[in-house]
């Protein structure tokens, strides 16, 4: 049954994939003459995950594993969480085994996988249970991750479990072009 596997911790765990950004590069400036230069416009692509603090926790865990036992390493991720709701002692089960696989109290991985948002001159991958990862984009197309778990300056308070909470969904104020999200303890 469902609920059997989710009890296995066999349900509820969830692979994300990686975050594909796809963008036209701004028209060609004029050359030094004042003529303009006659390009084609060029599509950049990326495809390549944002490296969230529950994501390198993974690896590392891979890497220390593999030393060990020899055999390259096993498949260590974090237990999903979402999966098992709303039972709650596979949920809890799922955060505890977590905590002690990765040695965090921020035992809900942050995968940052919900939204993309323009916060002042940062951009943010983000997830509504967890702080925002930083991500920036080279004018190659390659994306890379600049601070996961971002506090935003302190906007984004610490909390056990998921480290804090932040928004996804937030909105641009039409009036004022300011952007707003919920942060709240969780």
């Amino acid at each position: 049954s469902e609920r059997g596997l989710r009890q296995r911790g066999i349900l509820g765990r969830r692979r994300y994939g990686p975050l594909h950004y796809a963008a036209t590069l701004p028209p060609p400036l004029p050359n030094d003459d004042g003529g303009d230069q006659q390009q084609q416009q060029q599509i950049m692509y990326s495809s390549t995950y944002v490296e969230t603090k529950g994501r390198k926790l993974e690896r590392a865990r891979r890497i220390k594993t593999a030393s060990t036992d020899g055999a390259g390493g096993n498949d260590v991720r974090f237990s999903g969480t979402l999966g098992a709701a709303p039972d709650g002692l596979p949920m809890l089960a799922s955060l505890v085994r977590n905590g002690i696989t990765f040695g965090t109290v921020e035992v809900q991985k942050d995968t940052c996988n919900t939204a993309l948002a323009v916060s002042g001159s940062r951009v943010l991958a983000l997830m509504e249970q967890s702080p925002p990862s930083e991500i920036a984009f080279a004018r190659d197309g390659r994306m890379t991750t600049v601070e996961s778990m971002c506090r935003l300056d302190g906007a984004v308070p610490f909390a056990p479990i998921n480290g804090g909470s932040f928004g996804a969904h937030g909105r641009t104020d039409p009036r004022t072009g300011e952007r707003v999200h919920v942060s709240y303890n969780s």
